[in-house]
C-alpha cells in the first residue's frame, strides 16, 4: 500500500501544489481510500487472525500471536501515514521526512536492546507499534501546519470505517463461533467471506468514496461494466 500511494500521489501533489484547499480535499480523500482497505485487513487480522495461526499451525506458532498483533497496529499507522510524506516533499518541505527518520532512528536505537530484554520479540513489536503511532500523530501535526484544518478531518474520513469494519469483524467473529469445524480452518475461511460481505454492503450504504471506487473498478472491467451502470444508476 505504501509504494503504491507514493508512486502516484507524489506527481499528483506536485501538479496542484498551488492550490492548497484542492492539495487538502486531495490528501483527505486518498487517506480515507487508503483506510478503506488497510483498516478492515488490520481489524480483521488482530481479531480473526489468532484463530487462523492457532489453528493452521496447531499450536506451534502461538507464542507469535501477540507479536503479530502489535505488528499489526504498526503497519495500520505506517499505511495510513505514508501518504503524509508526499505533502512535504510535493509542498517545500523534505527535510521534514529527514527530522522524522532521524527520531524514529534514535528512539529504536535507544529502545531496542531494552524491548528485546523486557520481552523479546513481542517487546520490539510493542516498541515498533508505538512508534509508529507516535509518528502518525507528528506527521499529521506537520500536514496541518502545512494544510491547516485541524484534525477533525481525519476522525470524520476515518471514523465511519472503524465503526463499519468493528461491525464487520464483529459479526464474522460470531459466524466463525457458529461454523462447522470438519476442516481446521472452515470456521476462519466461513469468518473471512462473512467479513467481507457485511463489510461491502455496509460500505456500500454508508461510504460514498467505496461506493464510487468500486463503480470505477467495475466499469474498467469489461464483463462487469454493465453491472456498474446498474448500479450507479
Amino acid at each position: 500500500i505504501t509504494r503504491l500511494v507514493n508512486s502516484v500521489m507524489f506527481p499528483a501533489y506536485s501538479k496542484i501544489q498551488d492550490d492548497k484547499e484542492r492539495v487538502r480535499r486531495v490528501f483527505f480523500d486518498t487517506i480515507q481510500a487508503v483506510g478503506l482497505l488497510s483498516i478492515p485487513l488490520a481489524l480483521g487480522t488482530l481479531v480473526l487472525g489468532p484463530y487462523f495461526v492457532h489453528f493452521y499451525y496447531q499450536g506451534k506458532w502461538d507464542d507469535s500471536i501477540l507479536a503479530m498483533q502489535w505488528l499489526v497496529i504498526y503497519g495500520l499507522a505506517r499505511s495510513i501515514a505514508a501518504n503524509m510524506g508526499n505533502i512535504y516533499r510535493s509542498l517545500g518541505k523534505p527535510q521534514w521526512l529527514t527530522y522524522l527518520a532521524t527520531w524514529r532512528l534514535v528512539t529504536m536505537i535507544v529502545l531496542l536492546v531494552p524491548a528485546i530484554l523486557w520481552k523479546g520479540i513481542v517487546g520490539v513489536s510493542i516498541l515498533s507499534a508505538v512508534v509508529a503511532v507516535v509518528d502518525f500523530a507528528i506527521a499529521a501535526w506537520m500536514v496541518n501546519r502545512l494544510l491547516g484544518g485541524g484534525y477533525r478531518p481525519y476522525f470524520r474520513r476515518l471514523g465511519p470505517i472503524f465503526i463499519i469494519s468493528g461491525i464487520s469483524v464483529g459479526v464474522a467473529f460470531v459466524a466463525m463461533q457458529e461454523a462447522p469445524s470438519t476442516y481446521r480452518l472452515m470456521p476462519f475461511l466461513i469468518a473471512s467471506l462473512v467479513m467481507i460481505l457485511v463489510y461491502s454492503i455496509l460500505s456500500w450504504f454508508f461510504e460514498p468514496l467505496f461506493r464510487r471506487m468500486t463503480l470505477s473498478i467495475l466499469r474498467r472491467l469489461g464483463p462487469t461494466r454493465k453491472l456498474a451502470d446498474r448500479l450507479g444508476a
